[in-house]
């Protein structure tokens, strides 16, 4: 936090900043397309983060198929990037394209938050390719709104700006999903050892069938198999723990966008500068 105060003021008291500061104060509708854009970056980089580490260490994916899995999503972004950037440039609001693409976003990491332990690739390529449709929605739209009446070297100045925010709300993404992640795995832990115990009829059950099937394919000792089986009660809960606490993060990044939707309201494009804005595109 001092890092960054003491990054403001240097870039607000020296003649050649690296990140022009001021043009926020020369734009009205810079400072909300920085505060979508920090956003965007947050949910991108911190779903991105989350989904593998998903596939990845509880449904059993290689590094191999999740790369093939996420590699669908790529192509549709590359494929209406042209397209919509043609569209806008002929009239098509910047604000319209972007709340699409909000909302396909909120809908995508829905759809991920309802997963189970019995999800396969196949479970994930649509939902990917309604990520793919919505940053596709998103990434040309926010830079349009970004330098939207703005001139010379303030596109510039605003595009550095906005693409720094980025990273930042990535950065931050990544930092804090985690964080609530370990917490979460921790709450679900608790929840679910709390409906374990010497008097619940479905424990005792589920207990009983773990040490009978490891007496009756292995060689163990009653005592033996009651450890098993209380160990391999213990990993089913972690296991459930990770998997909830994953279903958390992805809705908590749909609702951070659903709660950053109405930023839209406040970008204002006067006629006069859709001119500029397809010709900073």
């Amino acid at each position: 936090m001092v890092a960054l105060f003491a990054f403001v003021w240097w870039e607000l008291h020296t003649e050649e900043p690296a990140v022009d500061l001021r043009v926020l104060g020369r734009s009205h509708n810079l400072p909300v397309a920085a505060m979508l854009t920090f956003v965007v970056g947050f949910g991108l980089y911190g779903s991105l983060f989350v989904f593998p580490v998903f596939v990845q260490r509880l449904l059993g994916f290689t590094a191999v198929l999740t790369g093939l899995v996420l590699f669908p999503s790529a192509i549709v972004t590359g494929m209406i990037a042209m397209p919509l950037g043609i569209a806008m440039q002929k009239g098509v609001s910047p604000k319209k394209v972007m709340a699409v693409g909000m909302v396909a976003f909120i809908l995508f990491c829905w759809a991920l938050g309802q997963q189970t332990m019995q999800s396969g690739a196949s479970n994930f390529f649509f939902i990917l390719l309604v990520r793919g449709l919505a940053l596709g929605c998103i990434f040309i739209p926010v830079t349009m709104l970004a330098v939207s009446g703005l001139h010379g070297r303030d596109i510039g100045q605003a595009t550095g700006l906005n693409n720094m925010v980025r990273q930042l709300g990535g950065s931050f993404g990544i930092a804090l999903i985690n964080t609530y992640i370990v917490k979460r795995v921790g709450a679900h832990r608790i929840e679910l050892l709390s409906h374990l115990s010497p008097f619940d009829p479905a424990a005792i059950a589920r207990l009983e069938a773990i040490k009978q099937a490891a007496v009756t394919k292995t060689v163990l000792s009653p005592a033996d198999a009651e450890v098993a089986a209380l160990n391999a009660l213990e990993g089913t809960v972690t296991i459930q723990s990770h998997h909830l606490a994953y279903m958390d993060a992805f809705m908590l990044v749909a609702l951070l966008f659903a709660i950053a939707l109405p930023l839209l309201f406040f970008i204002k494009i006067k006629k006069v500068e859709k001119s500029d804005v397809s010709g900073a595109h």
